[in-house]
């Protein structure tokens, strides 16, 4: 299965309550993506958190696809590694962020989680 960036997909992110699947947002980049068989995404849940590591996203940021729950969040800070063969095939696979609430994400993603100020 292609991945691409901006798109959203299921994978089995490492908590501390223990491996918990969830959707994510692809953050690599196509060509990384190819090269390596394996991507970085952040973890998107419908848990409503409501601190600085928040940011929700609707089905207007979507380029495609729908999501699955009334409510959604990009957490900010839950950003792992996954090889392609990782990923959950599920109704999310046709699902991308527009570019630029992308590019919004990945702002709030460096100024919140690395104290980076693009």
């Amino acid at each position: 299965m292609p991945l691409q960036q901006r798109q959203i997909v299921e994978v089995p992110f490492n908590l501390t309550q223990g491996v918990k699947v969830h959707p994510a947002i692809i953050l690599s980049t196509n060509e990384a993506i190819e090269f390596e068989y394996s991507f970085i995404a952040v973890m998107m849940t419908s848990v409503n958190h409501d601190d600085e590591y928040t940011f929700e996203i609707s089905n207007e940021m979507l380029s495609s696809g729908k999501l699955g729950k009334p409510y959604s969040e990009v957490r900010l800070h839950l950003i792992s590694y996954f090889r392609v063969s990782d990923v959950i095939v599920n109704n999310h696979r046709h699902t991308f962020v527009k570019e630029a609430d992308f590019n919004r994400i990945v702002k709030r993603i460096m100024r919140i989680t690395f104290n980076v100020y693009p």
